[in-house]
């Protein structure tokens, strides 16, 4: 995606993978709303600490919630 506005010194446009972190340190599960699409298309779970699954990757609608183990 597009969202880093500054063009590199040498003019062209900079881009990158985007990731966002969610921290749940609350004694009981939560819900997080996810950032909109200005960012991506989907959100993928890489790794859960919070579950007996393993690292199942799991996809996220851009701006949906994802519910996050206590």
């Amino acid at each position: 995606m597009h969202t880093i506005p500054n063009p590199h010194p040498k003019g062209e446009p900079v881009t990158d993978d985007s990731f966002y972190v969610i921290f749940n340190a609350h004694h009981e599960p939560l819900e997080f709303a996810l950032p909109g699409r200005d960012w991506t298309e989907e959100w993928v779970r890489e790794l859960d600490t919070g579950s007996c699954r393993g690292n199942d990757e799991e996809t996220f609608e851009a701006g949906g919630i994802v519910p996050v183990e206590a």
